[in-house]
């Protein structure tokens, strides 16, 4: 039962909607059979009171006395989510984020019904609950041309003489298109550059010349994603991501939440892909652009700081030498991090700041605490126990690790540009660790190739070790 989507579902809220659903569903509006209400009042407590719930008890609980049915019991719950959907779309509709919507939804109904009046009145407050917003993100252009549409159908239908907004609803859907298809080409880019896909770049290029022979760049939804696709098919250009982040630092109030976090990430991940490449002005840009982020609280998803995106932080921080800020974000975030994540994603950040302090055996200690799931984050524990192996001389004890950490990477395809990042590091540790360090020649051979090689991470240590030896 813990799998059913009704389950599920009731489970993604907090206790204030669960409590409030209870009262929606309680009021009977929508003709709540009893024994769904009894459900759901039996799924409320289990989740109260930290029950694992059954088909038996639910049963129980709705039908007393009763011999089980499945069927019956699988119908009640088919009522209940239904009745669930219901309060979900109600209470979503009675948000402020949802006033645009609702606001389309009774310009409708009024034009539909022939309420002139009502529906004269409830453009004007659409348009006075705009003002303010002068076509800034997507979702709002897409409301403003359904907006404008509703307007047309009530014009052509009252009057036919009467003067038309087909050129406004004309202009407002092609700036529509051009915002979802830049928008796309930039998730397109994004997923490719990942996951290593093909792309037909003369087609996307096709959106990018139309957006600036139309002039399009006056709409923040358009431009914003723009100026991201240009930094996304230029990636070393550091006078576009200059560009781009002026865009987004000046237009910050004109994006929700979600996608100025989308736009902000857009950067971050570029400054850290050109970083790990040796660009070392890439790194403070990429940390300021964190801070801007953790600012604004951008970066939280669900209130909370997700695990990769508290260890990214540190690690850039520790990398660009900024040793103080990384120790006071670590423990300053620490509790915004989800309870599940929280000890791990802690002992690795600590483990990081110790190897940076060159406290090893610390370090070593710390990253050992640590229980890593995702792949990622995985990989980046265990490059750093390859440093701190190192460091201490546990060169058998590296050697082990590298060839465990290969056949891991090996077996696991969807890693990305990250896959020949880490399979270029490990061949580096390998060279490394079996090198002759008094035969000068191979040592500076070898120096000569960390230097040339572009895709290599934390290459400036792989340069101070070798270093050490001439």
């Amino acid at each position: 039962m813990t799998r059913s989507k009704l389950y599920l579902l009731l489970k993604s809220l907090n206790r204030a909607e669960i409590k409030n659903a209870g009262i929606f569903i309680e009021g009977n509006f929508y003709k709540t059979k009893a024994d769904s209400i009894k459900l759901f009042d039996y799924l409320r407590t289990s989740l109260d009171k930290q029950l694992v719930p059954t088909k038996n008890d639910a049963f129980g609980y709705c039908y007393p006395g009763q011999i089980f049915n499945d069927a019956k019991l699988r119908l009640n719950m088919a009522h209940c989510l239904k009745q669930l959907e219901r309060y979900i779309v109600f209470s979503r509709l009675e948000s402020d984020a949802f006033a645009n919507q609702k606001s389309i939804i009774l310009q409708r109904y009024y034009r539909e019904n022939h309420l002139s009046k009502s529906f004269n009145s409830e453009i004007l407050r659409y348009k006075k609950l705009n003002d303010q917003n002068s076509l800034s993100h997507y979702d709002l252009l897409e409301e403003n041309f359904k907006h404008e549409f509703e307007i047309y159908e009530y014009k052509s239908r009252e009057n036919r003489k009467q003067t038309h907004n087909l050129k406004q609803l004309y202009n407002q859907s092609e700036i529509l298109y051009y915002a979802r298809k830049i928008k796309l080409a930039c998730y397109l880019i994004s997923h490719s550059n990942v996951y290593q896909q093909e792309l037909d770049f003369v087609e996307i290029d096709k959106i990018k010349h139309a957006v600036e022979s139309k002039d399009l760049l006056d709409y923040p939804s358009i431009a914003a994603y723009y100026y991201g696709y240009c930094l996304l098919s230029s990636p070393d250009d550091m006078e576009m991501l200059k560009t781009y982040k002026q865009y987004i630092d000046t237009h910050f109030d004109k994006f929700p939440f979600e996608e100025n976090r989308t736009l902000y990430f857009i950067a971050i991940n570029n400054c850290i892909k050109n970083f790990n490449k040796g660009g070392e002005a890439y790194g403070l840009m990429g940390l300021e652009f964190y801070k801007i982020a953790l600012k604004n609280k951008i970066l939280f998803v669900d209130g909370f700081l997700t695990r990769f995106t508290y260890r990214n932080i540190a690690m850039l921080a520790l990398r660009t030498k900024e040793l103080e800020w990384a120790e006071s974000f670590t423990i300053k975030y620490a509790p915004h991090l989800r309870k599940k994540d929280r000890q791990s994603a802690y002992s690795f950040n600590l483990s990081l700041i110790s190897f940076y302090q060159a406290n090893f055996s610390l370090a070593l200690e710390h990253i050992q605490d640590a229980d890593f799931k995702d792949h990622l984050i995985y990989l980046a524990a265990k490059n750093l126990q390859c440093k701190i192996y190192f460091e201490l001389s546990e060169f058998d004890a590296l050697d082990f690790l590298l060839s465990t950490l290969k056949a891991y990477i090996t077996r696991n395809k969807i890693l990305g540009y990250h896959r020949e990042s880490y399979l270029n590091t490990i061949t580096f540790y390998n060279k490394l660790n079996k090198l002759n360090q008094f035969d000068s020649s191979r040592v500076l051979k070898l120096k000569k190739q960390i230097e040339n090689e572009k895709v290599l991470l934390d290459k400036n240590w792989f340069i101070e070790k070798i270093s050490n030896f001439l």
